[in-house]
């Protein structure tokens, strides 16, 4: 009788070193899991930020039945260094042909500039190349500071294909990947995850 009063009080140290030990398992699957879930929200957020950017802009032109464009900028203008950012501009009708322009010229032809503010990548998340088909030309950071995308009062826009990436690599795998397509004959924006077509 003794001996079961002894045992009913509690538990013993091997129970407790179990309990322990499955709680450690589950929180290092859980962060991993979290970290996992995080890095593919960072890509998910910059890359439909900058496609709501597109159709904002080709909503614009309709409703005001003026050109618009959107300008994704590679390079910080004046440092040469990778800064990824974009914003709306209002232009003159035609303007804007040059879908690649250097510092000195990004502003030819604007009209009303920055209208929604600038938007801003997230941290690690880059825009790796861009291609504006009026020319056939691929913008990249390395060579270009801005990709120009136009948008006409009639709906249409430059054919273009934005290719997006999340430097900070996966522990499973290379960087996760996104594209963003902007189609000319009705300027509709389309956002691919996961590869770059």
């Amino acid at each position: 009788m003794e001996r079961a009063k002894r045992h009913s009080g509690g538990f013993t140290f091997v129970e407790v070193l179990v309990v322990v030990l499955i709680i450690a398992v589950l929180s290092v699957v859980a962060v991993g899991s979290y970290a996992s879930f995080r890095n593919a929200r960072r890509l998910n957020l910059g890359a439909s930020s900058l496609a709501n950017t597109f159709s904002t802009a080709r909503s614009y032109a309709i409703s005001t039945n003026k050109w618009h464009r959107v300008v994704v900028q590679l390079k910080n203008p004046v440092s040469g260094v990778e800064e990824f950012a974009y914003w709306i501009d209002e232009i003159a009708a035609g303007s804007g042909t040059i879908p690649n322009p250097s510092p000195a010229n990004v502003g030819a032809g604007v009209v009303r500039s920055k209208l929604v503010g600038v938007g801003t990548l997230p941290e690690d998340v880059r825009v790796a190349e861009a291609a504006v088909h009026t020319t056939g030309t691929l913008i990249t950071p390395s060579t270009d500071y801005f990709a120009i995308v136009r948008f006409k009062p009639d709906g249409s826009a430059d054919m273009a294909s934005l290719h997006l990436e999340d430097m900070r690599a996966s522990p499973a795998g290379p960087n996760r990947l996104a594209t963003i397509k902007v189609y000319p004959a009705t300027g509709k924006v389309q956002l691919i995850e996961g590869s770059w077509q």
